[in-house]
């Protein structure tokens, strides 16, 4: 498994935004040149704090000190890129969690860290510092220890399978019965009953791919055509794409595929709805509602939770209308409400009723 380090370096705080902006800029740059399914390393001096606290999965929980606005920026980048920082989510001594210190020790702050890809956050088993390391620097040396013994998964091979639909065909079944007849008449006798049996199932095998052949491989969404293929081929070209007219190619692809799919389901779906008409128009109701079944699938209900204002959920029926009468209370707090709000019907012009 290719395995990418990046290294950084980020502006001190005199830096502008500008600066900052253009550093993360060209990480970003070096970033997307990386595969998603390979694995990237990201660590350095960020000069930035992201604080004690967790932030979903990208912050742990035993971070140090508070998090301010280049923290931030930071938490925005690994969410971005979906990456994790690594010294966070290790339980260590507070003197393994600071990484640069004030002159004269009169504060410390953590402001370097490692991240990695959430996908492989199992490699990390620890990641700390090491203070008393003799590294000539007001920085403390950051270290991750890593497992990079990665599962290897074995790709199947495209298995194509015999295409049965044909020998529904009383013709297709009369020729493969022929070659069958043709090829064990000029089969010669064979010594034991082994050889007999390899002998037989080659020549069945022989008469199958001549007479039978095999299914083809169908598309995941049958309404895409060979040509919005070819084009998500031509995309995948500029997916990796750093220059500009890459990026504006790979766009100007992306709106074609999405507007050509969107034309080719409609179309799809505008010719299953005849079928299903026709089906309906004969009296054909089993064919027409299984047709159904197999284009829309079965219909799924869902059932949500009510939750109470800390997350518990509410189980009982009091508990549930107390919940709704706390959240329409909540919802209009603040508004003042007129005592007589509802018009009565012979103030209300029919043209302006609904429907009875």
């Amino acid at each position: 498994m290719p395995t990418t380090v990046v290294q950084v370096y980020m502006p001190t705080t005199s830096a502008d935004d500008e600066e900052i902006d253009e550093m993360y800029d060209e990480i970003k740059e070096i970033i997307q040149v990386v595969k998603g399914d390979e694995n990237l390393i990201v660590m350095g001096d960020w000069n930035s704090s992201v604080g004690k606290g967790r932030e979903g999965n990208i912050v742990g929980e035993y971070g140090l000190g508070g998090r301010n606005e280049r923290g931030s920026r930071l938490v925005e980048f690994c969410t971005e890129h979906n990456l994790i920082i690594a010294n966070t989510w290790f339980k260590n001594h507070k003197r393994r969690l600071y990484t640069w210190k004030n002159p004269g020790d009169t504060s410390r702050y953590q402001i370097d860290y490692i991240m990695v890809r959430q996908i492989f956050r199992n490699q990390v088993l620890n990641c700390k510092t090491f203070p008393g390391a003799d590294v000539d620097s007001d920085h403390n040396l950051l270290v991750m220890n890593c497992r990079l013994k990665l599962k290897k998964l074995q790709k199947g091979g495209n298995l194509r399978r015999w295409d049965l639909d044909k020998l529904k065909e009383p013709e297709v079944v009369e020729s493969f019965r022929e070659s069958i007849s043709e090829q064990l008449t000029g089969m010669g006798e064979r010594n034991t009953v082994e050889e007999e049996w390899v002998a037989l199932r080659d020549e069945v095998v022989k008469a199958a791919e001549d007479q039978v052949g095999k299914t083809t491989r169908a598309n995941r969404n049958p309404w895409v055509t060979k040509e919005i293929l070819n084009l998500i081929d031509e995309r995948r070209k500029y997916k990796n794409a750093v220059n500009e007219a890459g990026k504006k190619e790979y766009k100007r692809l992306k709106n074609d595929i999405d507007r050509k799919c969107k034309m080719a389901k409609q179309g799809w779906l505008e010719d299953k709805c005849k079928d299903v008409e026709a089906c309906l128009t004969r009296g054909k109701i089993d064919t027409a509602y299984r047709k159904i079944k197999e284009t829309f699938g079965e219909k799924r209900t869902t059932c949500m939770n009510i939750k109470s204002s800390d997350g518990n959920p509410v189980l009982s029926k009091e508990g549930k209308a107390e919940r709704w009468k706390e959240y329409i209370e909540g919802l209009y707090k603040g508004d003042v409400l007129e005592d007589n709000i509802m018009e009565m019907e012979e103030d209300v012009d029919e043209d302006e009723m609904g429907d009875k």
